[in-house]
């Protein structure tokens, strides 16, 4: 398994950050130090857990214990009649892990086709 984010996580990482930015300026900084420590398949979703980069300085993006952050837009996804649900995790300041679920349907955690909508 390859530790850099594929393009559909930078995607959704990079959404959840712009939708976020005044109450959360310094997501976008910590998520280009991110790598992958693994993706935990559930059946109906997915959790995409975070390491940093070993050269990051870090600053929390976030004084709270817990903030879970997210966007308006919805997440279409190929095959996937009702699309995702997405949240990224944040625990002691740090990225912790991104959690994707679809609406009751099965899915093998595969992306080949996707796009964010209003």
């Amino acid at each position: 398994m390859s530790n850099n984010l594929n393009t559909f996580e930078q995607t959704v990482l990079k959404e959840i950050a712009e939708a976020n930015k005044l109450r959360y300026p310094l997501t976008t900084n910590h998520i280009d130090a991110l790598k992958v420590k693994c993706r935990e398949k559930t059946g109906v979703g997915m959790y995409v857990h975070f390491d940093y980069a070993p050269d990051f300085r870090f600053t929390p993006i976030s004084e709270k214990e817990h903030v879970a952050l997210s966007s308006d837009k919805s997440l279409e996804i190929v095959p996937l009649k009702y699309g995702l649900n997405f949240e990224l995790n944040i625990t002691g300041g740090r990225i912790d892990f991104l959690e994707l679920v679809s609406n009751g349907e099965e899915w093998d955690g595969n992306v080949s086709e996707y796009r964010l909508t209003e």
